[in-house]
């Protein structure tokens, strides 16, 4: 068996999403001890040894495959703005259905750069010949997250055309605002063959919207409460922890946390 592991943190400096990433990694390992996990990372050297089966893949063939620009190239940027909007979406559609032409393309780009096509095909493998691709705990589909957000997307709507299994778990979903990026939404995640979700209120809702039939969601909390559960205190202390994330995409600032 065949697993790929998006993860929320490539350059590994989020201790949480490292925490999510850890639990997910470690529950599939569990699960499937003879499977073969890859991990994507931009930094796959210092990847942690999750488990024995599991090795990081270098993202570098990834970035590649999402560069935009590939049909239009230099052309772009004396483009109108609109005609550059739409042939963007037209480059999505064609990584979606035709990725075979797509693949052509960079490859032909590449070697005329003087450049190897290994990482490019590596992650086109990865994908389209998994048994799984999952997307570990984070809080990725956002307003906040954009670019990431549509990537990820897009790499889970790449495994669905080949026919692969498809699963996120530990999410936190939205704000999903964007008219594009909710579009895109609308037209992966009902077909996602399971979501589990850290909170009930603002994610359930949401994804109901966007069509995601109930059967295949499933609120679970937090994965990377399992590491702190793991290294409880064999009695209850009388503490509360309270976590505010001051930063610009959550809306949180001095004020507020005053």
């Amino acid at each position: 068996m065949r697993i790929l592991v998006e993860p929320s943190d490539y350059i590994l400096r989020n201790a949480g999403d490292m925490a999510m990433m850890q639990v997910a990694v470690e529950r599939l390992s569990a699960a499937w001890p003879q499977a073969k996990i890859r991990i994507l990372s931009d930094v796959p050297e210092r990847m942690p040894a999750y488990a024995a089966n599991a090795q990081p893949l270098d993202s570098a063939g990834r970035q590649i495959w999402y560069r935009p620009g590939f049909l239009a190239g230099r052309l772009e940027a004396h483009l109108p703005p609109r005609l550059c909007e739409r042939i963007r979406r037209f480059e999505w559609i064609l990584r979606q259905r035709q990725p075979q032409i797509v693949a052509a393309i960079l490859r032909r780009k590449l070697r005329w750069a003087g450049c190897a096509t290994d990482a490019l095909d590596e992650f086109l493998a990865a994908v389209t010949s998994a048994d799984l691709v999952i997307a570990n705990g984070m809080g990725g589909i956002t307003d906040a997250f954009t670019d990431y957000a549509t990537e990820l997307l897009s790499t889970l709507a790449l495994a669905q055309w080949h026919g692969v299994a498809t699963a996120m778990v530990g999410q936190g979903m939205g704000p999903l605002d964007d008219p594009a990026l909710r579009a895109l939404a609308q037209q992966v995640l009902p077909k996602v063959d399971f979501i589990s979700l850290r909170e009930q209120r603002a994610g359930g809702p949401l994804l109901r919207s966007l069509g995601v039939r109930p059967e295949r969601l499933l609120t679970t909390g937090d994965d990377a409460i399992e590491l702190a559960y793991t290294q409880r205190a064999a009695a209850l202390g009388d503490g509360l922890g309270i976590n505010l994330r001051l930063s610009a995409y959550a809306a949180v600032d001095e004020q507020l946390v005053a």
